[in-house]
């Protein structure tokens, strides 16, 4: 446990600054409810990789409703498939396709890398004024009925009314907490590639989600 040398407070503090983390502060900024951001990773942390490549209409609708612009910045960074088609094996095992949204309709989803959904965020962050303190793991937490009070790796001690745990899987601030999270992980890996289809091959189809044999 680190020896905490200085004492902070906020209203609410939200732990982990992925996507969640991030969408949970825009969400209470925009009720006027003040909230910080701690992280345990540098400010300059490697987030290479697809990791959640897609953003569901239900996710764009709540981002552009906290943060003007933020849902459609994302359409517009990414790619609509009208049709999505997953095969297994060399069978076709999955097909939907969605209407074609207007200009004025969120699109089902949007295909953009996880990296470029979080820089949008960031930006969004920076305009409302919200903190994030980069290298700042939470080691312990303490709740109690007059709030809650963490220590962090850097010496730091924070005190809040509420604290919202977004910190993954394997959270410190659930398991501070004693709340379980039981579930299976995959032990398969998956690539994503963007394919050039030849013309008059899968014309009328967009790109194939793969999946190992």
């Amino acid at each position: 446990m680190s020896s905490s040398n200085s004492s902070n407070e906020s209203p609410v503090i939200v732990v982990g600054a992925g996507p969640t983390g991030m969408t949970a502060a825009l969400a209470l900024h925009a009720r006027g409810v003040p909230v910080t951001i701690l992280e345990a990773d540098p400010v300059n942390r490697d987030r290479s990789g697809s990791r959640a490549i897609y953003v569901h209409g239900s996710t764009l609708r709540t981002l552009e409703r906290i943060h003007p612009r933020l849902g459609s910045n994302l359409v517009d960074e990414g790619m609509v498939w009208p049709t999505r088609r997953t095969c297994w094996r060399g069978k076709e095992v999955f097909l939907r396709t969605y209407n074609s949204p207007d200009d004025s309709e969120t699109p089902h989803f949007t295909s953009v890398p996880q990296v470029r959904t979080e820089a949008y965020m960031h930006e969004a962050l920076t305009d409302c004024g919200i903190d994030i303190h980069w290298e700042s793991e939470v080691e312990t937490v303490d709740s109690g009925p007059e709030g809650v009070r963490m220590e962090t790796t850097d010496g730091q001690e924070w005190r809040s009314s509420y604290v919202v745990g977004a910190d993954g899987g394997g959270s410190t601030v659930r398991n501070e907490i004693g709340a379980s999270f039981d579930g299976d992980q995959s032990a398969n890996s998956f690539i994503v590639a963007d394919v050039e289809a030849v013309e008059g091959w899968l014309s009328d189809r967009t790109p194939v989600p793969l999946r190992p044999p």
